[in-house]
């Protein structure tokens, strides 16, 4: 497979990366595009967005609230990838999709990689897809369409089972960076630096991404002390919720409170 635009990120930016989640959809149908490109335009290095699911198993209340919303306003899967394709239109900038399984077998695997490499879609993260069924199911149709899988640790995964995860990964390893599922106060409090530290410390292929738990500047400082960078999901989605018509503001303002305090 040839060098994608997340490796070329990774090799090419130095300090810390920051990616924002974004729920397509979400408050309104119409606004997955404008908040993309405010994002891309305040400087966020790679956007993961969310495909909404009715029975998410790793989201807080937060990101299922929003996904429920974008299901509510009208989202499906061919809908966002469209908007996906305008963003990829206005920019260059790595495009990661985040969701379950369910919908893309629904959609048809074949036909849903194709469309992801005809529109520039980066990689997927599957949290519902282990690593025996990414082989089984998804293995052959993401390399025949050149799109990366971004596997997800945590403090309970072996390490011997995450370096095995790691030669699978392509861009980089998602680390979770607390037990508690994304957007509640003990993701916050129960930020695993220990853990991350020792993954760093493996020697691995690709460089770290830390989530859940990361809500201003000074949870992003410590969460990527020993990683590349930090994807911001549940905080930036409870700013966004009264976004319309305020979309660019709102992004400025949340973007700095991460990168700057």
């Amino acid at each position: 497979m040839s060098v994608g635009r997340l490796e070329n990120l990774f090799k090419s930016r130095a300090g810390k990366l920051l990616s924002i989640f974004l729920m397509p959809g979400y408050p309104r149908l119409e606004s997955t595009v404008p908040t993309a490109k405010a994002l891309i335009e305040e400087g966020v290095d790679f956007l993961e967005i969310g495909m909404p699911f009715s029975d998410p198993l790793a989201d807080g209340p937060v990101i299922q609230q929003a996904g429920q919303r974008s299901l509510q306003n009208g989202m499906n899967l061919s809908r966002l990838l469209e908007d996906v394709a305008e963003i990829r239109e206005h920019s260059e900038i790595p495009l990661v999709l985040m969701g379950y399984a369910n919908p893309l077998f629904q959609y048809g695997i074949e036909a849903f990689f194709a469309r992801c490499e005809e529109i520039g879609v980066d990689a997927c993260i599957l949290p519902d897809v282990p690593l025996e069924e990414y082989r089984r199911h998804f293995a052959a149709a993401m390399k025949k369409h050149h799109q990366r899988i971004i596997f997800l640790v945590s403090s309970v995964t072996p390490l011997e089972r995450v370096r095995e995860l790691d030669a699978e990964s392509g861009g980089f390893l998602d680390v979770v960076s607390s037990p508690s599922v994304t957007g509640t106060s003990s993701a916050v409090g129960q930020m695993n630096t220990g853990f991350i530290r020792e993954v760093s410390e493996l020697g691995l292929q690709n460089p770290l991404m830390v989530g859940f738990g990361i809500r201003d500047a000074a949870t992003f400082s410590r969460a990527t002390e020993f990683a590349r960078g930090g994807i911001v999901g549940s905080a930036f989605l409870e700013a966004m919720k009264e976004s319309t018509g305020k979309e660019r503001e709102i992004v400025k303002t949340f973007v700095l409170s991460i990168r700057n305090g």
